[in-house]
């Protein structure tokens, strides 16, 4: 559950910074992505826009995402714990079931060589 907005500032490129904290909890976890984090929301290839976007309802699960995966964040969660909150995440924001375990996939497929880099 969305503790506060999700605010944002563009910086160009498909990046954007956070203006203020972000504060989420799921059924596990409070997790606070700090003021400042940068963030292209879903690592999405250009060739698979036409199907999924890097934003949309997923967003909110991307950014957290994004942040646990970053070496700059201080939560000591394994790769999979940081995969699965983020599948608990878009289930809750309401992504179709297709498209979150896709993305979810993805994550499990590609995302080791992001993972803390």
């Amino acid at each position: 559950m969305e503790l506060n907005y999700l605010s944002l500032r563009s910086l160009g490129d498909m990046r954007f910074q956070l203006i203020f904290e972000y504060i989420y909890k799921t059924k596990s976890y409070l997790i606070l992505v700090p003021a400042g984090f940068i963030t292209d929301f879903a690592s999405i290839p250009k060739i698979f826009h036409s199907l999924i976007l890097p934003y949309g309802k997923h967003t909110a699960a991307s950014v957290i995402h994004d942040w646990l995966y970053s070496e700059k964040c201080y939560y000591k969660f394994t790769r999979l714990e940081a995969d699965r909150i983020f599948l608990e995440i878009m289930h809750e924001n309401g992504v179709n079931f297709f498209q979150a375990y896709l993305m979810y996939i993805a994550v499990r497929i590609f995302g080791n060589k992001y993972f803390k880099n």
